[in-house]
């Protein structure tokens, strides 16, 4: 700025911003300026190459080149929250990716409630083809959750993690609560491979259990 000649004011009307009374200070001027350089990136973000997101229709059988939706919704909840867009093109996004029954479910919902957001979207998907367990059942059934004889020690724990986040997304466990939890019961419901969760001293672990993409690592790499 110095270089150019340019004051503060003269860059904030170039990014498209209003002017201001002289900041008293440098924190308020970097505040200014950062969400003035958020409204002129904020086009950018809307036409840059995103992922595209995985067809999903709720037909049954799935069709080739779909995804039934837990593998959808796994995918794609993800991604939404990443997104540095505005709602209307998360929109846009989410419906690209929807064919058939699942499409008509969101097509409904936009007609009848024309404010709707992607976060009412997922809503209505997630209410019309998730599971309809309730939290306190799922979560009885993940404390019951056993590894059954000759399974490996990595597909018992694949096995509970879907189970724990069918749990999570029904708001039965806090999510400060995930990693406990999975230990507590992998270490209760594992039959099998007790040498292994001595070795890798898991039990030791209590106070500060490992997150899952660690701890199935770990366990392959041991298995293996």
């Amino acid at each position: 700025m110095v270089d150019e000649k340019q004051t503060r004011e003269e860059l904030i009307l170039a990014l498209g911003g209003t002017p201001t009374p002289a900041a008293s200070s440098l924190v308020r001027w970097a505040k200014e300026l950062g969400n003035a350089l958020k409204d002129a990136l904020k086009p950018a973000y809307e036409s840059a190459p995103y992922k595209w997101l995985r067809s999903f229709s709720a037909v049954s059988p799935v069709p080739s080149g779909e995804d039934d939706y837990e593998t959808w919704r796994d995918f794609t909840v993800p991604l939404v929250q990443e997104w540095e867009c505005s709602d209307a093109e998360k929109q846009k996004r989410v419906l690209e990716s929807l064919r058939g029954p699942a499409m008509r479910i969101v097509r409904a919902l936009k007609d009848s409630q024309p404010a709707a957001t992607v976060q009412g979207y997922l809503i209505a998907l997630e209410s019309v083809y998730g599971v309809t367990d309730s939290s306190e059942d799922l979560y009885y059934r993940f404390r019951h959750t056993y590894q059954e004889p000759h399974e490996r020690s990595s597909d018992f724990i694949r096995r509970l993690e879907d189970l724990l986040q069918q749990v999570v997304r029904k708001e039965g466990i806090p999510t400060k609560c995930i990693d406990s939890a999975r230990l507590d019961q992998i270490l209760q419901g594992t039959w099998q491979d007790g040498l292994m969760l001595w070795r890798l001293q898991l039990r030791e672990r209590a106070q500060n259990p490992t997150p899952f993409h660690k701890l199935i690592r770990e366990i392959r790499e041991e298995e293996e």
